[in-house]
């Protein structure tokens, strides 16, 4: 995603806020040598991300029977998180989605299309129950 995790120290002890603790854990895809990952993950503020959320921005290329799937390459548009995004434990985010501001992330859904800001969603694949209304 591109943000850098300090240890836990570095953040106040806030009720509802563990901050970061140890280093992240980041599993590599198997590409071809010197292939670099051209895929990209942006993460707005305020965004909280449970444990065991998954985010993958980029999808194999499936070619024809006779090429090994790793050597069809991928195809990468990267995710867009917004703003005061929460995403529940276990969510899953696919390549290509935007998640809009002030949106909630069921634990356990599958995200494989944008979501609204303001939109709370669940499911596998997630679908909207309920959009937020802002108090202004």
């Amino acid at each position: 995603c591109g943000r850098r995790c300090a240890p836990a120290d570095q953040y106040p002890n806030q009720t509802g806020s563990p901050g970061v603790s140890g280093r992240p854990q980041v599993r590599r895809s198997r590409l071809p040598q010197g292939v670099a990952p051209p895929w990209g993950c942006k993460i707005g503020d305020g965004v909280r991300i449970a444990a065991h959320v998954t985010i993958i921005p980029a999808n194999h290329n499936h070619g024809d029977d006779d090429t090994i799937i790793y050597k069809s390459g991928v195809t990468a548009i990267g995710i867009n998180i917004g703003d005061n995004v929460w995403i529940g434990s276990g969510a899953k985010i696919l390549d290509g989605v935007t998640i809009g501001k002030n949106s909630v992330i069921a634990a356990n859904s599958m995200v494989a299309q944008s979501v609204d800001e303001n939109s709370i969603v669940a499911g596998v694949p997630a679908r909207v129950i309920r959009k937020l209304t802002t108090n202004k």
